[in-house]
């Protein structure tokens, strides 16, 4: 679902952008094509330290529930 609407999107604006009273102008084009990579991998690079930053707060809390779990059983 997520590839159709990516490349009907693009699709379409490539083919709005091919007639000839669009105003079609290439920098403004890659401009913005670039600008959008750019966020792209600002929020993979976000979404990546946040997996990071969870996995180590799941792991702080293991090791917490580990030592829970010994002084438990030891009394």
């Amino acid at each position: 679902m997520i590839f159709s609407a990516a490349y009907g999107g693009a699709y379409g604006f490539i083919s709005g952008s091919r007639s000839e009273s669009s105003g079609y102008e290439p920098h403004l084009f890659a401009l913005g094509t670039s600008l959008l990579f750019a966020l792209a991998c600002v929020a993979l690079a976000a979404l990546s330290m946040r997996l990071r930053w969870i996995r180590a707060k799941f792991r702080k809390l293991a090791l917490h529930n580990e030592a829970l779990g010994r002084t438990a059983i030891g009394n």
